[in-house]
């Protein structure tokens, strides 16, 4: 090889090696690559994306992601404590005026008319729950904080729960009316 010819590749070698190091990539490696291949590695080096920009980026989104997150979680329990304190005040106001609102009668329309609504009790939405966590029962906590441990993860559809009301034990997903307002 002529002394100009390894001159010239030495040169690719050094660039791609000081491009890399900018751009968080092994220097090292990338002065070999350019030493070798020269004007293919050059821009294959700047092709690729720059490391430390993407990390930058996925840090970023990942705080953000962790921000929205927290943001739902402290919306469902707002929601949620709303939906319960909604729920004792209707039941406050039923009991005032002797009724019952919270079980609709059949439907009185004819045969054509629209089908009766399901009797789906919400009094799990009031009461104190009780979950097992590990072998051991935990407890008692209203439902929004129930939502917010099976957010968490801590339960899962098929943990044992119980409030009073229910005959015994059951997994959360098979509570009459509840897996419907927890897993929509």
């Amino acid at each position: 090889m002529e002394p100009a010819q390894l001159l010239f590749m030495f040169v690719f070698g050094v660039v791609c090696a000081a491009i890399a190091a900018s751009r968080e990539r092994s220097p090292v490696g990338w002065f070999f690559i350019g030493f070798f291949f020269s004007c293919f590695a050059l821009i294959l080096l700047l092709i690729l994306p720059d490391l430390g920009a993407e990390r930058a980026k996925y840090a970023r989104l990942h705080k953000e992601n962790l921000r929205l997150r927290e943001r739902v979680k402290k919306d469902r329990q707002v929601s949620d404590h709303r939906h319960v304190e909604l729920n004792r005040r209707l039941e406050a106001h039923d009991q005032a005026l002797g009724m019952d609102t919270a079980h609709r009668a059949p439907a009185l329309a004819g045969e054509n008319g629209p089908p009766a609504l399901p009797d789906v009790s919400t009094q799990w939405l009031t009461a104190d729950w009780y979950y097992v966590l590990d072998g051991e029962a935990k407890g008692p906590v209203d439902f929004a904080e129930l939502r917010l441990v099976l957010d968490e993860g801590m339960i899962e559809r098929r943990s044992l729960v119980w409030y009073d009301g229910l005959e015994e034990w059951q997994p959360l997903g098979e509570v009459p009316g509840l897996a419907k307002e927890l897993y929509g």
